[in-house]
């Protein structure tokens, strides 16, 4: 119960009487002679309708001079707990004492008196807050200190007060600090707020809250914000000395929630050497660039020993990957370092192999770590300048062991376990089977998505194949048995396409798409889940897109892509699919800067691509060859090692290199058993708040984000997102960024491993 909730009580206990002895009270006077319950009043009308106030008229507020005051009491006959109160600001019970005494403001309300009760002490004297709480007769018999700092907090939080649970209140003394908590029940919170906004803050808070807010800055952490500022209190936190721990932890945690407070600790720069080094932006900065300069120089180092000076630099500004201000971007290339490190110690781990089962074991051992590193380190450059400096670093540290590893795949050519239709992949046709083509998924990045798979319960197995060559789209795409019996080479295809055996038709996808229904596979849309008692093939995936159009850039799209691939996988298991074949048709060679250019003159092929040609009859060039998938009669020019065709590409594949050959095939099975699907029944905006109304929600969480599965996406604060669908399946969520008014959204509902099972897209705020 509150000390609202206690303070009506005694109200209504009033009008309590002898119904033998005297007539039920018409009113109940509350005189409060020091206005000190005044500002109170609006919350206490609230929850007594029956109140009314002397004052200037207004009627909607159940104000007005003493007259209209008396000539409602005749309107409002009492109930049971219903007799009216009239509260009287500024006019104490002593007024009262006679008629020529009592102010002409409460003389019509004189009489008033005879035909109600007074709300007093047991002494005859109006209640006060502080009396109120503290009184054991009539009061709450709280433990109150009577000291003036106590009464001044009381007075200026009496607001918070009365919200306040009682139970909450008992059983201790209250002090200053008592009731300022109650306003400011995040003192460390409203710290950091203050610190990056204090001009608005000042302006935003109540006189309650700014009085608070001072005393506690004062008492607990040595300051005062009005007279000291926020630079004093920005030496303060990076001391991290008298309590200011906990204020830095707190800003830790969670530095994007407190706005401005970066760009107010940009201002200071350490006094000495022994002061605490992360907690400047400066430093961090400083260093940033020392590092952006080191990694540039490490392209002009032999192979050696720029793994050396990778490692050397991973030592000194690993440690920087941990400070706050990597968790606001602000140090990109200190994490950076930490994925270079990475490859660097996996090439020295790495073993290739003698044959082809060698070589993919080798690379399936630490090989793919090191391609997943290189993209990793990218990831986290998205300045020119930083991938400038990153990408340089690659081509010291990962450009030498690619080539070596790619003339050693090459050397083997002529054994390549993949050459023809007779030896490709089989993909058998099954009820209750869908193959989920994704294209461009190198081995490394199947490896990961088996891994962010299997952390959210899904069974998968891992396995390897082999491209068709060269190692293109159009004809590793369709190489697969029972495909290929429909399938020929017919003489020499500049765009490397099969032809259907029966018509010599170019396999286009519309053909594609029918030969499969040929056989039994459901063609199933991006968004369609099909029929899971029979057999489909349904594609997602944009990498060899992205790879093409952005070279290095790619690796910003490889989490958000893998995110995509797993919400697909997602919504078709929960569907009811119980074996999910996850394959591709090949992967690729990425680096910043671009591939190795090599020439090859123009009029030597009918079509030159980055990493494979089509030679014309009879042309004389130094270039390894290999027979074509589809028509082993025709050759297919191979660039060698990791080289290019084509000036400027960091991005391509159709050569042989381990890249772009070895491709992950995944096998899932049975991991979802479906249950009710969720249903929006009402999605309603009041501004940035929505209110949601969903059916089969239980155990779901719910969430608004730009990506369905990209929890990093969301539009929510922090603290609101991934919000638990209530029992009564009902909820709101607040955005609080006034710039997405507009935007457009997605609702999305997830089971507790974090597997998307429900989306719909809203725009933010529309009616």
């Amino acid at each position: 119960m509150t000390v609202l909730d206690q303070l009506l009580k005694t109200l209504v206990r009033c009008a309590d009487h002898n119904g033998n002895d005297v007539v039920a009270p018409r009113v109940i006077l509350w005189p409060d002679g020091e206005r000190l319950w005044e500002p109170m009043i609006g919350s206490v009308r609230a929850a007594c309708p029956r109140l009314f106030t002397l004052g200037e008229y207004a009627a909607e507020a159940h104000t007005g001079p003493a007259a209209y005051l008396r000539a409602q009491i005749p309107a409002l006959p009492p109930t049971a707990n219903e007799v009216p109160v009239i509260y009287l600001p500024g006019i104490p019970r002593t007024a009262f004492r006679s008629a020529a005494d009592c102010p002409a403001a409460a003389r019509h309300l004189f009489a008033l008196q005879y035909e109600g009760e007074f709300w007093l002490q047991k002494n005859g004297k109006d209640w006060t807050p502080a009396a109120f709480l503290a009184s054991a007769d009539g009061g709450l018999g709280l433990d109150v200190a009577r000291d003036a700092e106590t009464g001044g907090a009381l007075l200026a939080c009496l607001a918070k007060v009365l919200d306040a649970e009682v139970a909450a209140l008992s059983g201790r003394r209250l002090e200053a600090g008592d009731f300022r908590g109650l306003v400011a029940e995040d003192p460390i919170g409203m710290l950091l707020r203050w610190m990056g906004q204090p001009a608005l803050k000042k302006q935003q808070w109540s006189a309650a809250e700014w009085s608070s807010f001072r005393a506690i800055a004062r008492d607990t952490y040595g300051f005062d914000p009005e007279k000291d500022g926020e630079l004093v209190a920005a030496e303060k936190l990076v001391a991290g000395q008298n309590g200011w721990q906990a204020v830095w932890r707190r800003f830790y945690d969670s530095p994007t929630a407190f706005a401005g407070v970066e760009g107010l600790l940009s201002k200071l720069t350490p006094r000495d050497l022994f002061a605490v080094q992360e907690s400047y932006p400066a430093v961090n900065s400083a260093r940033e660039n020392e590092l952006r300069l080191a990694l540039e120089a490490v392209a002009l180092l032999p192979f050696d020993q720029a793994q050396q000076r990778i490692l050397a630099l991973a030592e000194t500004e690993e440690p920087r990957a941990a400070w706050v201000w990597a968790k606001l971007d602000r140090a990109p290339l200190a994490q950076a370092i930490t994925h270079l490190r990475a490859l660097v110690q996996a090439e020295k781990e790495f073993a290739g192999g003698q044959d082809w089962p060698g070589l993919a074991g080798g690379y399936a051992g630490k090989g793919w770590q090191i391609d997943a590193s290189a993209l990793q380190a990218l990831c986290l450059a998205r300045t020119p300048a930083d991938l400038q400096a990153v990408g340089a670093a690659l081509r010291g540290v990962y450009s030498p062991w690619l080539e070596k590893l790619a003339h050693a795949t090459q050397a083997l050519a002529g054994s390549y376990p993949n050459r023809n239709a007779s030896t490709a992949r089989e993909l058998t046709p099954a009820a209750g089977t869908l193959f989920l083509f994704v294209d461009g998924l190198r081995y490394d990045l199947g490896r990961l998505l088996a891994a962010q798979l299997e952390t959210r319960g899904v069974k998968v197995a891992l396995s390897h194949e082999w491209a068709a060559l060269p190692s293109v789209t159009a004809t590793a795409k369709p190489a697969w048995k029972p495909m290929t019996g429909n399938l020929a080479g017919e003489g020499q295809s500049a765009a490397f396409e099969p032809v259907e055996a029966g018509n010599k038709k170019s396999l286009t996808t519309a053909r594609f798409r029918k030969l499969l229904d040929g056989m039994g596979l459901d063609y199933l849309e991006a968004e369609e889940t099909g029929d899971s008692l029979r057999c489909a093939w349904t594609e997602i995936g944009a990498f060899d897109k992205h790879g093409h159009a952005e070279g290095k850039k790619l690796a910003w799209r490889i989490e958000e892509e893998l995110a995509e691939v797993i919400h697909r996988i997602d919504v078709l298991l929960a569907a009811g699919w119980t074996r999910i074949r996850v394959l591709t048709d090949h992967g690729w060679l990425m680096l910043p800067g671009g591939l190795p250019k090599l020439n090859l003159p123009k009029h030597l092929t009918e079509s030159q691509w980055g990493r494979c040609a089509t030679p014309t009859a009879g042309a004389q060039h130094a270039y390894p060859e290999t027979p074509w998938f589809w028509e082993n009669s025709q050759a297919v020019v191979l660039a060698p090692g990791i080289g290019c065709f084509v000036d400027g590409l960091e991005y391509a594949h159709g050569g042989l290199t381990l890249q772009e050959a070895l491709i992950p095939v995944l096998e899932i099975k049975g991991a979802i058993t479906p249950t009710a699907r969720p249903e929006l029944k009402s999605a309603k905006w009041k501004g940035l708040r929505l209110s949601l109304e969903v059916v089969n929600g239980q155990g779901l969480i719910a969430d608004l984000r730009a990506k369905a599965a990209d929890a990093g996406s969301s539009v929510l604060p922090l603290e609101n997102r991934n919000r638990p669908v209530p029992e009564g399946d009902q909820l709101s969520l607040l955005v609080e960024r006034d710039d997405l008014m507009g935007s457009a959204v997605l609702l999305i509902l997830a089971d507790a491993a974090g597997r998307v099972v429900f989306k719909h897209a809203l725009t933010i705020g529309d009616l």
